[in-house]
């Protein structure tokens, strides 16, 4: 009983607050977001939770034996929003991981390299 509450409370919450979706997850499904996060309501709650405390920026010195992949190594994920595009220059106020196709959801953190920067993208794990 508890679990269908919560799941009830779930789905509520979200088609009460789909207009407050992240602007970030927005960019990314573009047009079909409504319909999305309305079928699959956990795939917002995950993004979300990413979002907010499993993805960090750090500054870390580039040097020339750097172990980590470069995010111009990384694909797009652009399947739902075609004109999705790369950024030409990272601005940390602007920047939006959730365009490129990381690894998100390991059990592992992984890390990698805004090309020709000191920054680095961190990912925890699950």
């Amino acid at each position: 009983m508890k679990i269908i509450f919560i799941i009830s409370f779930v789905l509520i919450f979200v088609k009460l607050n789909a207009q407050d979706i992240d602007i970030r997850i927005r960019e990314v499904y573009g047009n079909e977001c409504e319909q999305i996060f309305k079928n699959d309501p956990e795939r917002l709650i995950k993004l979300n939770d990413l979002l907010q405390n499993r993805v960090s920026i750090i500054i870390s010195p580039n040097s020339f034996k750097d172990k980590y992949p470069k995010l111009s190594s990384v694909g797009l994920l652009n399947k739902h929003n075609p004109n999705l595009k790369r950024d030409a220059f990272f601005d940390a106020s602007t920047f939006n991981v959730l365009k490129y196709d990381l690894n998100f959801f390991s059990n592992a953190s992984f890390f990698y390299r805004i090309d020709n920067t000191d920054y680095l993208i961190v990912i925890k794990s699950q």
